[in-house]
């Protein structure tokens, strides 16, 4: 009895399962190769934006399929040049001019009464010198959690950090640019910096992935100090000397003669001059991005994913978020198991590696005020 019972319920589980692999099956190939085109982009871009897992878009399409749906879905960022003009910093900003008011002429009568009452109260009135009332600083750095759901309808995990003077913000660089790469706590460490976010992307030389070996141009205090690909036009995320944030195509001549004292290379740059870049359908991944606000404050954007607690946004969410936080500029980072955020030497987000945080090339960093050499 007991062993005609045990059979039945294997064969039960065993129709279940088969079940379910046919319609999981059934579901992969609708996915894949049925009608919904936008589904097969999400699932191609997805795979094709990372550098480990491309092959989940290799093993169902061609590569001129692949190279299509890539190329259909690459962001259109705006022709229109950026204009620092709309960036004010401190004394750059103009101050508001005190409405005009029209002064009519006093009527005979009311210049008498108001004779009259001046002299009457000349002996009686008291001035009052009033005081603005002391305002607290504004914080250096504001951390915001975010959460919520991506264009795809699934959850995210981010953070959303402000920094107030843009004058402290630089990029960084490995202590060994060219041979191993550097954690992001490290590296802020060795900028005496008080917070970082990742940079630009690196290139994986003979499969170490040691992140040293950073992919395009790298410039600190106003010198070129990395370059991968010289004479080519460069896709530069800089920050001038006066600390605008500088998002252009430029060459390396172009660079040398500008005004840009550090910068690194990467793209698509997402806002520019306070319109969005249309963009197409993107993977969902870990994300990072740098903004600035109208009045300069830096925006280091951080979205975790990869995770059962936050899948990922998509390149339009990082453009809705921040847009929402008034972003003027704003250009994409080097994301997924890269995206790192540090404050005070602390970790704020859950990176997607096991191994935690990724050696990185380049970073943009905070630096401590009071430890800058004059």
């Amino acid at each position: 009895m007991v062993k005609r019972f045990f059979k039945r319920f294997i064969l039960i589980l065993a129709l279940i399962g088969s079940i379910i692999l046919v319609l999981g099956s059934a579901c992969g190939i609708v996915l894949l190769y049925g009608p919904f085109e936008s589904l097969r982009d999400l699932w191609i871009t997805t795979a094709m934006e990372t550098f480990h897992h491309r092959y989940l878009a290799r093993w169902f399409f061609t590569p001129d399929y692949i190279e299509l749906v890539v190329d259909r879905n690459k962001p259109q960022e705006p022709e229109e040049e950026i204009d620092l003009d709309l960036i004010h910093i401190g004394s750059d900003t103009e101050p508001a001019s005190e409405p005009e008011t029209e002064v009519l002429p006093a009527t005979e009568t009311e210049t008498e009464t108001e004779v009259i009452s001046e002299t009457e109260t000349a002996m009686e009135t008291e001035v009052i010198t009033e005081t603005e009332p002391e305002t607290e600083p504004e914080p250096l750095i504001v951390i915001d959690d975010l959460k919520g759901k991506n264009e795809l309808g699934a959850t995210y995990i981010g953070y959303m950090m402000t920094i107030s003077d843009p004058t402290l913000v630089r990029v960084g660089v490995s202590n060994k640019l060219g041979s191993y790469g550097q954690k992001l706590d490290s590296m802020c460490e060795s900028y005496d910096a008080i917070a970082g976010l990742n940079g630009g992307g690196f290139s994986d030389q003979n499969g170490t992935g040691n992140g040293g070996y950073a992919e395009g141009v790298v410039m600190k205090d106003g010198e070129i100090i990395w370059n991968s690909t010289p004479g080519k036009t460069h896709s530069v995320i800089g920050i001038t000397y006066e600390g605008k944030l500088v998002l252009k195509k430029m060459t390396d001549s172009e660079l040398k003669e500008s005004d840009i004292r550090d910068c690194l290379e990467f793209s698509p740059f997402l806002i520019v001059n306070g319109v969005a870049t249309k963009v197409g359908t993107t993977g969902v991944h870990p994300r990072s991005a740098i903004g600035q606000t109208a009045d300069g404050k830096f925006l280091f954007l951080c979205i975790e994913g990869r995770s059962s607690r936050s899948a990922g946004a998509t390149q339009k969410d990082v453009i809705d978020i921040m847009l929402e936080y008034g972003a003027v500029n704003c250009a994409n980072l080097d994301g997924g198991s890269s995206s790192t955020l540090i404050h005070e030497g602390k970790l704020v987000n859950k990176t997607s590696s096991s191994a935690d945080m990724r050696y990185l090339a380049t970073a943009f960093v905070v630096l401590d005020p009071d430890k800058i050499e004059e």
